[in-house]
């Protein structure tokens, strides 16, 4: 069976399997208190209702009692808000967030969110099409310089547009050779 882990603003995340979430709960992303949502039915149970979830610091089967959900990994600041879900908290410096996501193994670190690299994925197709039909240097160059951007932004079809652009610019430039040594022929 699979569940959601549903967090205090209503976002949700998962699906997982009970090994997942038996991983979670050793990283500490994961309370006996923590609300999860059965996957299909709809259905709302804590954690702690999961049947095959080994909690940390148990070390064997299921727990037979609900557990008290550890202590908060992170100490509230000396001034402002206590409450880690009020407006205005701050955590403490250098320590654990339980409720922080992962980075995603989609994105390169420091991207822009948002922003896959799409724009420059267009944009690359653009120029490679007029690098082609006329100037092959500077639209061709246009277009590989942009996919290489949407590359580097991690769009997964980047690869293939910078062989399009790459190609294209080279028939763009064999082309305008072949014209040219046409013209001579024919004066």
């Amino acid at each position: 069976m699979r569940y959601y882990v549903v967090m205090p603003d209503g976002q949700k995340y998962g699906p997982a399997d009970v090994d997942m979430l038996t991983q979670w709960a050793n990283e500490g992303r994961l309370t006996p208190g923590t609300t999860v949502e059965v996957d299909g039915s709809g259905q709302r149970l804590s954690a702690q209702q999961v049947p095959g979830i080994l909690w940390p610091n148990y070390g064997g089967p299921q727990m037979q009692q609900p557990m008290q959900p550890p202590p908060t990994p992170f100490a509230p600041p000396t001034s402002g808000p206590q409450n880690p879900y009020s407006p205005g908290y701050q955590q403490a410096p250098n320590q654990y967030n339980p409720y922080s996501q992962a980075p995603s193994p989609y994105t390169r670190p420091g991207a822009i969110p948002g922003d896959d690299g799409s724009k420059e994925l267009r944009n690359a197709y653009v120029f490679s099409v007029l690098g082609l039909l006329c100037c092959p240097l500077v639209f061709g160059g246009l277009g590989i310089w942009q996919a290489s951007v949407a590359k580097q932004k991690g769009h997964p079809q980047a690869q293939s547009a910078l062989t399009v652009a790459i190609v294209l610019t080279v028939i763009g430039f064999a082309i305008g050779i072949g014209f040219n040594t046409l013209s001579h022929f024919i004066r």
